[in-house]
């Protein structure tokens, strides 16, 4: 199936979500996979950001939905995470994921987040899975 993104990605990652560990047993979502894609900074040489996107998705303006990651849990309203990428290709960033869902609950709001690791970069963040995406049993 072809998507249609607003941009073009640099590199990008295929995950399903029965694979990556930590979604809550009342959790459904809805939707089966996700990709990351990778996009080389246009302010800052050397360095990248993330965005989840959920094929299944689309966006208000008929695209596939992305989301940035972030390094706070806390808003955001901080700006979207990015990393060097250091003396790894960018292109080869894909196979140093590694992800897993996050279920907390703050100021009594139940809260779902996909956490992201890049092994040889300083990149740790996370994506805020709205409800809208998912069920609770």
């Amino acid at each position: 199936m072809k998507y249609e993104y607003r941009a073009k990605e640099t590199a990008s990652k295929l995950l399903y979500v029965k694979d990556l560990p930590g979604l809550p047993e009342d959790i459904t979502l809805s939707f089966n996979i996700l990709h990351i894609r990778f996009y080389k900074s246009r302010e800052m040489g050397g360095f990248f950001f993330c965005t989840l996107a959920i094929p299944t998705i689309k966006d208000d303006e008929g695209y596939v939905f992305e989301s940035d990651f972030y390094n706070s849990k806390g808003s955001i309203d901080f700006p979207p995470y990015i990393a060097p990428y250091n003396d790894t290709p960018i292109e080869e960033l894909p196979k140093s994921v590694s992800c897993y869902f996050e279920d907390k609950t703050e100021r009594q709001r139940r809260m779902l987040f996909l956490n992201m690791k890049i092994k040889g970069t300083p990149f740790c963040g996370h994506v805020f899975i709205d409800s809208d995406y998912y069920t609770e049993k």
